[in-house]
């Protein structure tokens, strides 16, 4: 029914406006030179780096650039719904790494929790990411750091990438005897996320249903020719090469997946690279065909997908990095 709707609100706006080509599916918001996308939330409220590399809020049309302490750099990482930004602060050029969060317009630094390099934070307020100084992962929930290991029979050193609302953490694990091992943690509990077939495999995202998007590699030596695929409570689907790009050395890096099931991410070959949308039913999607064309844009990095189908990313513009929020056609 939504994807119906959308189609008629964009045949509306065809009709009724001559300057809309039927093969715009997106409007695309630019913001700024130099600017670089960190996540998007439910609201379409979007959080990045500025040019000189300050993080800041986004959301229709007024930019909030965030606090910085006293003495030392607060570098922002991810965003969550209740508009609380997580990141970390080091002081005087010290690589100390000291946990921090945004919220209602306070900077609060935990010096307390140090050596932290958070990837995500839910609306529970729990945080997930990689250890700096020990080359493992951690979950913190209620004011406690656990760390996460990996499953039995795997050795290697895990990476953060994502977290649900429950507190599902995925990521992947560098495997000491080569290639990678994507895996979920939840209460305590470590599995390897096994993918439909393939040596060697990652992780890029998980949704609030817990579905896992991920990729999985012939090889364990290689990460060329890898197929993305969804793993859920109901088994693994092999989803293929996003664009099938004419090259044999398609690498394809799945960013982010909402709770309908749409993913967003990149595909990169030696020569080029671009950003993709997959919908289910559908298919995958080049962005840079999703936009008007001669715009001058060129999207290579789709970063978050939000309920709303917005789409944030970065690319370039007349040859210059910009951040862009993408807009469905249907919701103008």
């Amino acid at each position: 029914m939504i994807r119906i709707t959308c189609f008629i609100a964009a045949l509306g706006c065809l009709l009724s406006t001559q300057t809309i080509q039927a093969s715009e599916l997106y409007t695309i918001t630019d913001l700024g030179a130099g600017s670089s996308v960190l996540g998007i939330n439910k609201s379409g409220e979007v959080l990045a780096n500025n040019s000189a590399g300050l993080p800041f809020l986004y959301l229709a049309g007024h930019e909030e650039v965030l606090p910085q302490p006293s003495g030392g750099v607060f570098a922002a990482m991810a965003l969550n719904d209740l508009r609380q930004v997580v990141g970390y602060v080091n002081y005087d050029g010290e690589l100390n790494y000291d946990l921090a969060i945004y919220s209602d317009g306070k900077l609060t630094v935990m010096k307390n929790l140090s050596g932290l390099y958070p990837i995500a934070i839910n609306d529970a307020g729990q945080i997930a990411g990689d250890t700096v100084f020990n080359s493992g992962a951690f979950f913190y929930s209620n004011g406690v750091v656990t760390p996460i290991g990996t499953p039995p029979g795997y050795e290697g050193e895990p990476s953060v990438v994502g977290m649900n609302s429950s507190g599902e953490v995925v990521g992947f694990i560098d495997l000491s005897t080569g290639g990678q091992q994507g895996f979920s943690y939840s209460n305590g509990h470590v599995r390897p996320v096994v993918p439909p077939g393939g040596v060697s495999s990652t992780v890029g995202a998980i949704n609030d249903s817990g579905e896992i998007v991920g990729v999985y590699y012939p090889s364990s030596t290689s990460y060329l020719g890898g197929n993305l695929f969804i793993d859920s409570r109901f088994g693994s689907k092999t989803l293929g090469l996003a664009l099938n790009m004419p090259s044999e050395d398609e690498e394809d890096l799945p960013s982010a997946i909402n709770n309908a099931g749409d993913i967003v991410g990149n595909a990169q070959t030696t020569v080029t690279e671009a950003a993709w949308v997959y919908h289910p039913g559908k298919g995958f999607s080049n962005l840079n065909n999703d936009i008007a064309p001669n715009s001058g844009w060129s999207l290579f990095q789709a970063i978050g997908i939000n309920g709303r189908g917005e789409i944030v990313g970065n690319g370039t513009l007349n040859g210059e990095q910009h951040g862009f929020l993408l807009t469905p056609e249907c919701r103008k």
